[in-house]
């Protein structure tokens, strides 16, 4: 048998091959759900005829042996051996999506419907070619790669396109050398590769004869598509397509046809972007010589499958040359395209080997040549057309990753990210209407309009995709649905947005999803999608060019829950092609359960009567089978175990001979067991010495120790095997043993037993790590090891968690997970078990939510709860030398995250950090306050050079010079006096340096989960929160982290504004205050009366239409003083430096019972006297300083886009008349005037 196809027909490839077809992504809307399902549900059919022994398959009997011929693995694997010749495919599907909408033509893109079984087969061809042909991809090329994760033909494709992009943007920016770019698209890519040459291009790179079968199966499945092989439901689509085709052709006088035997590439399935790529793989090798030969060395080539980029230097454009015999005179874009044009043309000549003497040049009716419409030559200056609009598709980007779906959408961000789309779309427009206007040279003004439109359909999709999954709420879904689904197109607008413009599927569907369970928005939506459907279908002319919609739209329905309105609609798309066999089939192929019973009744017609011979469709066969079965669905991954043989309370008895493995560790023993049948009348059971590994009986250190074993022998097992047998991630399929004699069995004292129920299904198709889901497999585990339910905060039983055992859940439950990193978290766990065992609270769960939607890799959310966990732990007894400061603890850390929470969304990605930058600050949030736990050190407290304790010593000291001291009482005064003293000159030092205490204190703490850059960083932006406002603001600090830079900064800004925002009366509470009133000194009662005058703070935006944003700190108070003047002089000095400014005036307006204050920068010279309300508000006023240090950063850096005010409010419907707080002492409780206490804090 040759190599490849052995390689091929292998149960594994096949497998692998219906993996990654399952897993496609693109194109969803062309495959139905019920034929992947058909061909899974007899995928573990094979246990019920195959026996396994010692390796060899036993056949009971020729019934069995028909059985086994149903396994569709098993039938491919038996076709691709029978060899290419005796192979019949299915009839494809031949299919138009809208291409192109101009005044009163439509041009069409063609897609093809192959049935799923087929492409099964095909794809295990493909697997085999790709693995030999992956070496010949061009690097130079970003859109295809193929994946590292074997159930996945290719790299996520956002990732390969972010790489792309970053590339343009590196070449494209100031820094770079070069000052144009020369974009180009090829003109109907797929459809122009010729078939012929591919196939010899790939026989040639192998080494293919063309007597192997291997080559047989790559030329049946390449040539099997043309024209001869569309099935009749489409064969009218196909000839309409053509008949468009050709009028086209001859209104543009071109040369281009269709070639029906020839039809190139297919549109649609998953190996085709492999092949495509492949085939113009020479091309940035030629296009380098052909430029070399011009004297042009310096340039950059590369593409996104046949999206191309070329950058280049202004003083090479001029070497470009073209042939002598040309001698017309072209500009720099029509002589780069010339050149690659002539390089498309040799592409496309097929050289076949006669024989060894020569060469015969097939020359084929193909063309493939560049697509005039989207070529642009641009230039790179800072006011070009493409740096513009570079940054205004960004700024759309960063407005829509600025919104997360997970978490409520305020309703005045959704009108801003509507405002601001439309604000974009204006920009766009204008930017066209100057460039279609401008005196420019002709060439260069045709280039920048087909950049602007090809940018601006781009843009449309995007809008369109990012609205209808993000903004389609309650209030805005009505808005949306008549803005994308809009059929009145007004002739004046500019730039159109049609159906080309937007992935129709894609957005029904998240509009359907939107409208579930509300009949109005049910009946709406559906009335606009009819007659858009139906003013596209008066445009096309011909109904079946809308083929495609209706079946995505057919589709989309029968994902959400059944509504007569739907019904109506699909039973109309249905009645315009009845007969249909292809619109039957998805008219049937409904998906969730509510449709089932109210299909029931339908007269079910998915027959053809014209079918031929031989031709067994098995898209048709699923259609039926679950139209009769509408609940048989299984999952693949269920096949792997046997579920009803696990461990059951007894235990069977086993000796040497039920045991498949034992592995030794130190003094304990694991011992794999067979499975063993327990209905077996001669089974043994045992008394029950074998525990669960969650049985009460066992001591929690024990159950630790045991997990530890655990752990290490699921890590032996992927080293000796690639993979973890997913019988051993089953709880109940463990037990241990943990006393006495094992009866007279010669076991050890202490051993593991596991079951191994793993059926044959699991070994038959070479099942490999990637195709377990080890995520779900281990929450199961641990979800039942720790007796949980829905709850990973309190058990079943009514316990609340330890941190360990909600570290390992919560990293579990996240979005990101990563096998690796777990196993190193549940190592430490073992290991530091006794430092995780205090309890967690539902604080946990908050922080949690936040984390797993905001920071990439499973590591960085687990060091976030571990941080949060330590200093929980740390402030549990509060700071001994800030006996009444509030708590600096994981509250106050919760409370900044939730404030960045609150307003970074607000401010649509300005002044946004990315998810390493998030981490960072999210750890600062935490650490920034640690300091403050530490107290003086020796040498501090011997400083003889701190003026601060040599004042101290001073003011101490006068005590001991009194020498005439009678009484005790007298003593013990002075000596209180002195030991307040020392308690404010500790508070002092220990509050006013803990910004460094803390840089010291993270970098120096082996304790902290982070590394030693990690910690670096984290510590640089902690000891911000303390620093002077030109060591922020006006010093540049990027590093690099992770591959990419950073900006410290902009962490800082942010660490700096949040850690103001923490200033409500959530902080303290009155009861305590009113307990340690006395005790208090007079600063720390003013500072605890200012928290209980603050009710919370509130983050408003308003939008410009100009595009910026104002942003509103609202400080909500319950209590102001009045305006008294006090016994003070007015600190206020003009213009002088921000650390100067110790005064601000403010001015309070009055609206509806709400009085606001804020800064009035037109200060009033005539004050000479503070007033209370005046001091009141400027006490401590960095929130001010630093509002004005934040407006600036923004004008500097922002170009003015975000403008922040702080406001103080104050409803008079909800203040206090009299502010009072009970005081309690010696002699009783009495009552205390809040303004006494402001009073006498402002006066000293």
């Amino acid at each position: 048998m040759e190599k490849y196809i052995e390689q091929a027909a292998s149960i594994d490839n096949i497998y692998l091959a219906y993996l990654r077809l399952k897993n496609m992504v693109q194109n969803t809307e062309l495959l139905l759900e019920q034929e992947i399902l058909y061909f899974e549900k007899d995928i573990d059919q094979i246990e019920e005829f195959i026996k396994m022994k010692d390796g060899v398959e036993i056949i009971n009997d020729d019934k069995l042996q028909k059985m086994k011929s149903s396994n569709p693995i098993l039938e491919i694997r038996k076709i691709i051996l029978n060899g290419a010749d005796n192979c019949n495919f299915n009839k494809f599907d031949f299919i138009t999506k809208i291409k192109k909408v101009d005044k009163d033509r439509v041009s069409y893109r063609p897609l093809t419907r192959f049935r799923f079984f087929d492409l099964v087969i095909m794809q295990s061809i493909f697997n085999v070619l790709f693995n030999n042909l992956k070496n010949f991809l061009p690097k130079e090329n970003y859109g295809v790669k193929l994946s590292d994760n074997p159930k996945y033909l290719y790299a996520n494709w956002t990732n390969q396109y972010k790489k792309f992009v970053s590339e343009q943007k590196k070449y494209g920016s100031e820094d770079s050398i070069y000052q144009y770019v020369y974009e180009y698209d090829i003109k109907e890519f797929y459809p122009s590769i010729s078939q012929n040459r591919l196939i010899e291009d790939i026989a040639k790179s192998l080494n293919l004869k063309k007597e192997s079968e291997f080559y047989k199966w790559i030329g049946k499945i390449i040539h099997y598509y043309n024209a001869e092989n569309i099935s009749k439901e489409t064969q009218e689509i196909f000839q309409e397509y053509c008949k468009i085709y050709d009028e086209e052709k001859e209104r543009k006088k071109s040369v281009r046809k269709i070639d029906r035997n020839d039809m190139g590439l297919p549109q649609g399935p998953l190996f085709s972007t492999f092949l495509a790529v492949f085939y113009i793989r020479n091309l940035y090798t030629e296009f380098k010589a052909e430029m070399n030969q011009r004297d042009v060395y310096d340039f950059i080539h590369f593409s996104y499958i046949d999206d191309g980029r070329i950058y280049l230097q202004d003083s090479k454009i001029k070497n470009i040359k073209v042939d002598e015999e040309i001698n017309i005179e072209e500009t720099p874009e029509e002589k780069i395209s010339r050149i690659l044009n002539d390089i498309f043309q040799k592409i496309n000549e097929c050289k076949l080997d006669k024989n060894d003497e020569e060469d015969t040049i097939i020359k084929t009716e193909k063309m493939m040549e560049l697509n005039s419409d989207k070529v642009a030559f641009l230039s790179l200056d800072e006011k070009s057309v493409k740096n513009q609009l570079d940054f205004i598709t960004n700024d759309a980007s960063l407005i829509n990753a600025s919104i997360n779906p997970r978490f409520e959408i305020p309703s005045d961000i959704e009108n801003a990210v509507i405002k601001k789309h439309q604000a974009i779309k204006n920009t766009i427009e204008d930017m066209y209407k100057r460039v279609k206007e401008g005196e420019r040279d002709k060439s260069i003004k045709e280039s920048e309009i087909r950049k602007i439109k090809k940018e601006y359909i781009t843009y449309s999709k995007r809008k369109a995709n990012f609205l209808t999954r993000k903004i389609s709420t309650k209030n805005k879904f009505y808005e949306l649905v008549e803005t994308i689904f809009e059929c009145d197109i007004k002739e004046k607008e500019i730039l159109k947005d049609d159906i080309n413009g937007f992935n129709y599927y894609y957005n029904l569907l998240n509009l359907l999803r939107n409208a579930e369970n509300d009949d109005n928005k049910i009946q709406y939506l559906v009335e606009k999608v009819s007659n858009y459907l139906k003013h596209y279908e008066k445009l096309s002319e011909k109904k079946v060019m809308m083929f495609f919609y209706y079946l995505a739209t057919i589709k989309a329905v029968y994902q959400v829950k059944y509504s007569r309105f739907y019904k109506d609609m699909l039973l109309e798309l249905r009645n315009k092609f009845k007969d249909n066999l292809l619109i039957n089939k998805y008219y049937y192929s409904y998906q969730d359960d509510s449709w089932i019973l109210e299909m029931n009744g339908e007269e079910i017609n998915v027959e053809d009567n014209k079918e031929e011979k031989n031709d067994c469709d098995k898209e048709k066969e699923a259609i039926k089978y679950y139209i009769d079965n509408p609940i048989k669905i299984k999952k693949v991954t269920d096949v792997m175990i046997n579920k009803d043989l696990i461990f059951r309370r007894s235990l069977i008895e086993f000796d040497e001979k039920d045991i498949e493995h034992i592995y030794k560790y130190d003094d304990i023993n694991i011992y794999i067991r067979k499975s063993i049948d327990e209905n077996d009348k001669n089974k043994v059971t045992l008394d029950d010495d074998y525990l669960k590994l969650n049985s009460d009986e066992l001591l929690e250190y024990r159950k630790v120790k045991w997990l530890s074993l655990l752990v290490e022998f699921w890590k032996k097992e992927i080293n000796l095997h690639g993979y973890i047998n997913p019988a051993y991630l089953i709880f109940d399929n463990i037990r241990v043993r943990n006393k006495g004699i094992y009866k007279d069995k010669n076991l050890l004292k202490s051993n593991m037993a596991i079951n191994n129920n793993k059926n044959d299904t699991f070994n038959l198709y070479g099942i490999k790590d990637e195709m377990i889901d080890y995520k779900e497999y281990l929450n199961n585990f641990f979800m039942d090891f720790f007796e949980c339910e829905e709850s990973i905060i309190v058990n079943k039983k009514g316990r609340t968690l330890k941190f360990w055992e909600y570290r390992i859940l919560s990293s579990l439950q996240n979005k990101m997970f990563n096998r690796y990193d777990f196993f190193d978290l549940l190592e430490d766990i073992t290991k530091n078990y006794e430092y995780l065992c205090h309890e967690v609270d539902t604080n946990f769960e908050k922080i949690r939510a936040i984390v797993d939607d905001n920071l990439g890799s499973s590591k960085d959310k687990d060091v976030i709860m571990c941080l949060h966990y330590y200093v929980h732990c740390v402030w549990k007894n509060g700071s001994k030398d800030l006996t009444f400061f509030t708590l600096h603890n994981q509250e106050h850390s919760i409370e900044l995250i939730q404030n960045y929470m609150k307003l970074s969304p607000k401010l649509l990605n300005r002044f946004s950090l990315d998810k390493d930058e998030k981490f960072i600050l999210f750890s600062a949030c935490y650490l920034h306050d640690i300091g403050m736990l530490k107290g003086l050190s020796t040498k501090e407290l011997y400083d003889l050079k701190n003026t601060k304790l040599i004042e101290f010593y001073e003011d101490v000291s006068k005590y001991f010079n009194e020498i005439k001291i009678i009484k005790m009482e007298t003593m013990l005064r002075k000596i209180y006096l002195i030991h307040d003293q020392t308690e404010s000159f500790f508070e002092n030092m220990v509050r006013s340096q803990h910004p460094t205490r803390a840089k010291e204190d993270i970098v120096m703490d082996d304790m902290l989960p982070l590394t030693d850059l990690e910690k670096n960083y984290v510590a640089k932006v902690s000891v911000n929160h303390g620093n002077d406002y030109e060591k922020v603001y006006g010093i540049v600090s990027e590093e690099k982290f992770r591959n990419h830079k950073i900006d410290l900064r902009k962490i800082s800004i942010w660490l700096r504004l949040l850690d103001l925002t923490d200033i409500s009366k959530s902080r303290v509470t009155q009861a305590v205050f009113s307990r340690y009133f006395e005790r208090m000194g007079t600063v720390s009662r003013f500072h605890w009366l200012k928290h209980l005058c603050v009710d919370n703070i509130e983050f408003r935006c308003n939008y410009d239409k100009d595009t910026k944003i104002h942003v509103s700190i609202l400080i909500n108070m319950n209590y102001l003083p009045v305006a008294e003047i006090l016994k003070k002089n007015c600190e206020y000095i003009e213009n002088s430096n921000i650390n100067s400014i110790k005064c601000f005036q403010y001015e309070g307006t009055e609206e509806n019972s709400i009085i606001t204050y804020e800064k009035n920068d037109k200060k009033n010279n005539d004050c000479k006297k503070c007033n209370l309300l005046c001091s009141f508000l400027n006490v401590d006023n960095w929130f001010e300083k630093e509002i004005i240090q934040l407006n600036w950063y923004s004008s500097k850096y922002y170009n003015n886009e975000i403008n922040f005010t702080l406001k103080y409010v104050l409803n008079n419907e909800t203040m206090h008349d009299k502010f009072e707080i009970y005081s309690f002492s010696d002699k009783g409780r009495k009552k205390v005037s809040a303004e006494e206490c402001m009073k006498e804090y402002m006066v000293k």
